[in-house]
């Protein structure tokens, strides 16, 4: 498994990145404090790799592998093959694997996602990936 944050060239060809697993793991594991929607930034990641905008690039082993998202965070590129994906909280969540399945950027949010399983309760956008 793969966390980068940094910036990539339209073939995909990395300019400048800093490693950010544990930071991503530490924030996905918790889910606390509530992240904001913009939160993956050089303050929240306590890097600034290059000048320009910057991304969140997660990259997985072979083999399965399921990543806990929390409500309004944004993934910008993600490898893999969606298997399926479920958005909500605790037993109020819907199927969300026709939404998500054929994009790399994956955007955790009711308006993204075009649900609100669970009204009032902060959600997690669940995506179980093969490689």
């Amino acid at each position: 498994v793969k966390a980068e944050y940094g910036i990539w060239d339209e073939s995909g060809t990395c300019v400048a990145s800093i490693n950010v697993l544990q930071k991503v793991k530490d924030c996905f594991n918790d889910c606390l404090p509530p992240l904001a929607a913009g939160s993956v930034n050089n303050d929240f990641l306590g890097s600034n790799p290059i000048v320009g905008q910057q991304f969140l690039r997660l990259e997985f082993a072979p083999g399965e592998t399921t990543v806990q998202i929390p409500e309004n965070f944004v993934v910008d590129y993600q490898s893999g093959h969606v298997k399926c994906a479920s958005y909500g909280a605790d037993s109020r969540s819907m199927d969300v694997t026709d939404k998500v399945k054929h994009t790399t950027r994956i955007d955790a949010s009711n308006a993204a996602l075009g649900c609100d399983p669970a009204f009032l309760a902060r959600k997690v956008l669940s995506v179980t990936y093969s490689c």
